[in-house]
């Protein structure tokens, strides 16, 4: 993939002045391999790499695993995934002189995620999980103010969570789709006070969705939406 980050920031009234011109060109490439094997009846074993590659990022690579156990109406997952996100090109590019300041510095997040879910089915048109997991995220990107009171986002540090989420989903008629869940989440910095601020503690979800023509056959769950993303936290 080849893009172009272009930022101009400009004021045209009453005097023309420039504050910031960025025109940077990156390039990023990436690789993916998957494959998943029977290990027996009722097991199942899911595994995944990626590679990610770009101009001004650093070479990643994403592992990722998913042993499965079904039982008749019950299914058990055991997940683990290695994930991460390059800053952006305005954190890393966007300096006006007034406001903020660009960190060409930055490094990628990088977070490793476990989690193991139990999933029941109720009837034909129910589904309840279960699910437990924990996360660490190391570079964690931040907004940060300089002594010129200048913002910049820098990599601060390391993150910790772990939760537990309850969701029940179904179909409780041909043309409704619904769901809802609640979600129970501690996140802690190397701050201080250790709490990870703008991370809701208590999440509670409720989705509908209405099908209002036939859905196309899809083909099997990809292994690499098994694994959960971490929280985007951000401090103001």
């Amino acid at each position: 993939m080849d893009l172009r980050n272009r930022m101009e920031d400009a004021d045209v009234s009453p005097l023309p002045f420039q504050y910031t011109n960025i025109n940077d060109r990156n390039r990023s490439v990436a690789f993916v391999a998957q494959d998943e094997k029977a290990l027996s009846e009722r097991w199942k074993l899911d595994l995944g790499l990626r590679f990610d590659e770009s101009r001004f990022g650093h070479g990643f690579v994403s592992p990722r695993a998913a042993l499965i156990y079904q039982r008749s109406d019950w299914t058990y997952k055991f997940l683990y995934g290695r994930g991460f996100r390059d800053p952006s090109a305005f954190q890393v590019y966007y300096t006006d002189g007034l406001t903020a300041i660009g960190n060409p510095n930055l490094r990628p997040e990088s977070s490793n995620t476990f989690e193991v879910d139990v999933e029941r089915r109720l009837g034909k048109r129910v589904n309840v999980q279960a699910s437990a997991y924990g996360y660490q995220m190391h570079n964690f990107l931040e907004g940060l103010l300089l002594p010129d009171e200048l913002l910049q986002y820098q990599n601060t540090g390391t993150v910790n969570a772990e939760g537990i989420e309850l969701e029940i989903n179904g179909r409780p008629l041909s043309w409704l789709e619904a769901t809802a869940s609640y979600t129970v989440e501690r996140a802690r910095d190397n701050s201080p006070g250790n709490i990870l601020a703008n991370s809701p503690n208590e999440l509670a979800k409720l989705r509908f969705a209405i099908r209002t023509a036939a859905p196309a056959r899809s083909a099997d769950e990809s292994l690499l939406s098994l694994t959960r993303l971490p929280a985007r936290s951000r401090r103001s």
